[in-house]
């Protein structure tokens, strides 16, 4: 979140036009923002000036600012060129295979926010019609100069309303068995997901299972239905592919206005990725993705980053743990980010289990994301035969009649059904 605040050039210009010696990082939309977050960046910068040169908290987004210094900028501007999307305050938090580190979350460096700023899980902006309904109907009237992030956390975790869509909606385009969602069905939904809200992110995917992986970039209309999601006024866009269908369609997503593909890499073993999956042509995959990443940094830059975003994602299983660490390390350096998934379900005989995500976390994956399977089905089990907005109802409905800490006891009792 803070790198989408960040604009270097303008940023060092205006250091060095004050003579500062940081900056202080806040979103245009972020009305909230907690001036006491504020106050203290600013105080342990400048108690600390040689080693904070970064601060920041784990508040949600839109409480809580970024402070950089002035060098650090300097270095963001003239490596930027380079150095890519790793010339950002992300890379600086993250893990970089070359720059190993302590984790910064662990440093002095990271404000201390009460728990429930931390867990919210949601953005606290004022960026879409959406969320000022959201930040409106949350804070009922107080008056947002006198309380505090802490207040204003719990406000939104206490407040009834919810969006009248889903933030994210994911559709299977391709099943297992071969079967492909109906291109018209699969417009209709994006269109009527859309309406409901203008900030809506979509991923287009395929069916996945820890036995087998089907491929969306198969589907004969693809084309036409990110022709349409774009034309519908999606913000973002996401492809999940195993690569599977040939060079020539992984490189169209990038002509096609595709934000974001994600690679889903079984194995560096092309006998083990068949062993896995049962599929074969893994090894000419594996080519694809290296002429993929060669093909979009060739492309014109997006302020200075490679565009498309190109995610690498490997599962964590047992044929393939000794892979897991060089595999990511590679992979990060190479396309920009790598992801670890755990499995999808429970493979029997395997040491390695699919790892469940936290309660909360669960809850705000179901309180923002809608899945719909090639068959119409959900992943909560429901249909959307009747289309997006009472699919979504009810799944809203399905999550406010329990207490939070049993979304975890739905997910899993899903996943148990479905590996049977």
């Amino acid at each position: 979140a803070y790198d989408e605040l960040l604009h270097p050039e303008a940023t060092l210009e205006a250091l060095e036009a004050v003579g500062a010696d940081a900056a202080l990082l806040v979103g245009a939309d972020w009305s909230l923002i907690d001036p006491v977050l504020c106050d203290e960046a600013a105080a342990q910068f400048k108690k600390y000036p040689q080693s904070h040169r970064l601060v920041f908290s784990q508040a949600a987004v839109g409480l809580s600012p970024c402070l950089i210094e002035k060098s650090i900028v300097r270095s963001i501007v003239q490596k930027k060129g380079e150095a890519g999307s790793f010339a950002s305050i992300g890379a600086m938090l993250g893990y970089l295979p070359v720059k190993p580190s302590s984790d910064p979350i662990a440093g002095t460096g990271c404000l201390h926010v009460a728990p429930i700023v931390r867990d919210l899980g949601e953005r606290i902006t004022l960026d879409s019609r959406t969320r000022r309904e959201l930040v409106i109907g949350a804070l009922k009237g107080r008056d947002p100069r006198k309380i505090t992030s802490e207040e204003i956390a719990q406000a939104f975790a206490a407040a009834k309303a919810t969006p009248a869509g889903p933030e994210h909606l994911t559709l299977e385009l391709v099943s297992i068995d071969g079967k492909a969602m109906d291109a018209e069905h699969a417009i209709a939904l994006i269109r009527q997901a859309a309406s409901l809200r203008e900030d809506l992110a979509l991923t287009l995917s395929a069916q996945i299972t820890s036995q087998d992986i089907a491929e969306a970039l198969e589907h004969p209309e693809l084309a036409r239905i990110i022709g349409a999601a774009k034309g519908a006024g999606v913000i973002a866009l996401h492809v999940r592919t195993p690569a599977l269908a040939g060079e020539a369609k992984l490189l169209a997503l990038a002509e096609l206005g595709v934000d974001t593909v994600s690679v889903d890499y079984v194995s560096e073993r092309e006998s083990t990725c068949e062993l896995l999956t049962g599929r074969q042509g893994f090894g000419a995959a594996h080519a694809a993705l290296t002429r993929f990443i060669e093909h979009r940094n060739a492309l014109p830059r997006l302020d200075s980053l490679h565009s498309p975003w190109i995610v690498v994602r490997l599962t964590r299983r047992d044929a393939i743990y000794e892979e897991i660490e060089p595999l990511y390390d590679r992979w990060t350096m190479a396309s920009g980010a790598a992801v670890i998934d755990p499995l999808p379900e429970a493979v029997p005989g395997e040491r390695i289990e699919p790892f469940e995500l936290p309660k909360l976390v669960q809850r705000v994956f179901a309180r923002s994301t809608l899945v719909v399977r090639t068959d119409r089905s959900t992943e909560l089990g429901d249909h959307v035969r009747d289309g997006i907005a009472q699919a979504w109802r009810r799944q809203i409905e399905s999550l406010t009649a329990i207490e939070p800490a049993q979304v975890m006891e739905i997910k899993s009792s899903v996943q148990a059904a479905r590996s049977a």
